[in-house]
């Protein structure tokens, strides 16, 4: 948990898929949690800021159903566009960077669409961005937004219709970029009826091959029974993946506008 950085001194190390070796250092922002997984006997150098903290834990922090669901959507032939969708907290970042970081490692040509508004790591808080990804990422931050739209607030739910022409403008960015896989990352606002109907048309623009749901006990299920028509793969939460409080969902968007602006 950030703040903190590890230094590997031996070994080999992934993190979300993207490998590190030898003198390849990991920088964890406040408020992130990152997983370093040993995929052989390894050796790190930890440095831990205020607030920050680390431990060992047994087993892999990525799930079983996202390796497989992985694996069959980058092995698709063709064009595949996917959109994920969870609540707040439920490691929808997590998970597009590890699926972005495998698609890569398939010979994809990656594109990412960051349309969770209050948590936006492509572009700064508040914005719809698109970045093409052309080697493995441990953060999304690290990507620089090549187009962005400008919402104007962390939540789509009082300008659904700004929002939606925000997400094809990115579409239509995504396609004169010629990429072959798109991932498209949404907002946390999933309860009512006005967040069904907003996911319903987010995935009208998008047209997914797949809508891949992280999803905690049955929260999701009024929004996926509206999706009824899509083909819809439920994933599970990682039991890994950190809850943030207000104030610390705040501090990641400061963050965002500070690294925006210099």
């Amino acid at each position: 948990d950030g703040p903190a950085s590890a230094l590997v001194l031996s070994g080999l190390i992934s993190v979300f898929g993207a490998e590190l070796r030898p003198r390849r250092r990991l920088v964890v922002r406040k408020g992130r949690r990152m997983p370093l997984e040993a995929l052989e006997p390894s050796e790190l150098e930890i440095v831990v800021g205020q607030g920050g903290c680390s431990s060992i834990v047994e087993g892999s922090p990525i799930p079983n159903s996202w390796r497989e669901v992985a694996d069959e959507l980058t092995s698709r032939p063709g064009p595949t566009k996917v959109m994920v969708l969870g609540g707040v907290d439920v490691g929808k970042t997590s998970f597009c960077t590890y699926l972005t970081n495998m698609a890569l490692k398939a010979g994809r040509s990656v594109g990412i669409i960051d349309a969770d508004v209050g948590q936006s790591d492509v572009g700064p808080p508040c914005t719809i961005g698109f970045a093409r990804v052309e080697k493995p990422v441990l953060d999304l931050s690290e990507l620089r937004a090549e187009h962005a739209f400008f919402l104007g607030d962390k939540t789509p739910s009082y300008m659904v219709d700004k929002a939606l022409k925000g997400l094809e403008e990115m579409l239509k960015t995504s396609e004169e970029a010629g990429v072959d896989f798109l991932i498209v990352n949404t907002d946390g606002w999933i309860s009512g009826q006005g967040a069904t109907e907003y996911k319903e048309a987010m995935a009208s623009v998008v047209k997914p091959d797949a809508i891949l749901a992280l999803q905690r006990g049955n929260e999701l299920e009024p929004i996926l029974k509206a999706l009824g028509g899509w083909e819809i793969k439920v994933l599970e939460v990682s039991p890994f993946v950190k809850e943030r409080d207000r104030e610390g969902r705040r501090e990641l968007r400061a963050q965002g506008y500070r690294r925006y602006l210099e």
